[in-house]
């Protein structure tokens, strides 16, 4: 009995380690997340500081033009407006990149995770049965033992009354 429950308790032992170790592999996926998204939100940061100035020194340039003739200067204006059209493309294609490849990455780790909680549950579901298991082995022990007292019990009325009779 003893022995069934010092099993038991160290199947439950390592379910609950497993489980632990499956959470904190999911931990550290998420911090990872949250890291990249960092990262994504100073690129994008950087990016639009970029975007900025590039839009300040297009200006200053449009200002240095404006001064000279007209004619180039418009020429000049419709240019850095394809240029920022250009520029605001470019951009957009590399923030749906990121978000891209951030919802692949979500969707990777929601795979991951759901994995490794169906596992974890498994495990447990393992270390579950193995305790049930061995509680009705060792009822089924304890009936026959409860048996064999009661045969052992009768057995000796028996003889003790054979015993009597022949005293007599």
């Amino acid at each position: 009995n003893s022995e069934c429950g010092a099993r038991s308790a160290k199947n439950q032992q390592r379910a609950s380690a497993f489980r632990e170790g499956m959470e904190n592999i999911a931990e550290r996926f998420e911090q990872q997340r949250l890291e990249q998204q960092k990262e994504y939100e100073v690129f994008v940061r950087g990016w639009d500081k970029q975007m900025h100035q590039r839009r300040e020194a297009a200006q200053a340039a449009m200002a240095a033009k404006r001064i000279a003739e007209e004619d180039r200067q418009k020429s000049f204006e419709i240019a850095v407006a394809e240029a920022a059209e250009a520029d605001r493309r470019e951009r957009e294609q590399v923030v749906q990149g990121w978000e891209e490849r951030n919802r692949r990455e979500d969707a990777m780790f929601a795979e991951l995770k759901a994995e490794v909680c169906k596992r974890a549950e498994l495990r447990a579901q393992e270390a579950e049965d193995v305790v049930s298991a061995g509680n009705r082995r060792r009822h089924a022990l304890r009936e026959e033992l409860d048996r064999m007292w009661a045969e052992l019990g009768a057995q000796d009325d028996e003889l003790s009354r054979a015993l009597d009779d022949k005293m007599e």
